[in-house]
């Protein structure tokens, strides 16, 4: 089975590399077989013969989160990317530079990969904090770098169904059903959003106090997470 996270990296670099703003800047992934000739290539010592660029756009992947072990895959529910961005200023405003800052790129690639869904995710790709962050500044060459940082999540080669959000009952007591067949419900009552660490696992009906916010959500291995359902009581 070929790499998912690979996948997306590469996904990610073509939908850059798919939008003209990004035609002159070289795009590769971390994965590449000679990462370090293609950084050289744009940002090495700047001839008349073979002008730089003056910059290059990298996409990595520093982590990514498996937060829910009972579902197959395993399923990531959390990969996180960073795509760097090194520019060198006096290389990039000479012979065959772009022209361009390292902020504009940031602010343009956050543009191009705001929302987008790469095929083997399952979900779209959504800005992280610290969105635009300053990664490293050469003070001898005057490179300065950037990583803008997304996530995403994914594992499985198709989207799953999501778990239908569970319903709160109040009859004296409070019931919690789900109409998904299997799902576990876990809920809280402290305002916090319920889940199989930090929740109560219902097994059926119960009392809670007044004036306090009752939350529920239901989990099922192969399934997207339902939505919470919440209340006051």
């Amino acid at each position: 089975m070929s790499s998912v996270i690979e996948g997306i990296q590469s996904q990610i670099a073509a939908q850059l590399g798919a939008t003209a703003y990004f035609a002159s800047i070289p795009i590769v992934t971390e994965h590449i077989g000679d990462l370090a000739n293609q950084y050289a290539k744009a940002m090495g010592v700047q001839t008349p013969d073979t002008g730089k660029v003056g910059a290059i756009i990298i996409v990595i992947s520093p982590d990514a989160n498996a937060n829910w072990g009972n579902v197959p895959g395993p399923f990531f529910d959390e990969i996180k990317f960073s795509v760097q961005v090194s520019v060198n200023p006096s290389l990039a405003n000479g012979l065959n530079g772009i022209g361009l800052t390292a902020l504009d790129i940031c602010e343009n690639i956050c543009q191009a990969l705001h929302q987008f869904y790469p095929t083997l995710s399952n979900g779209p790709i959504v800005p992280e904090k610290p969105t635009i962050q300053l990664f490293d500044r050469d003070n001898d060459s005057g490179t300065v770098t950037y990583l803008v940082n997304f996530k995403t999540m994914g594992g499985v080669r198709t989207v799953p169904p999501k778990i239908a959000t569970p319903v709160i009952a109040n009859t004296g007591t409070y019931t919690l059903t789900c109409s998904t067949a299997g799902a576990a419900i876990f809920y809280t009552t402290d305002s916090t959003n319920p889940g199989p660490t930090n929740g109560t696992f219902y097994t059926g009906a119960f009392s809670v106090g007044t004036g306090l916010t009752l939350k529920a959500r239901a989990f099922l291995a192969g399934y997207l997470t339902s939505d919470i359902a919440s209340t006051s009581t």
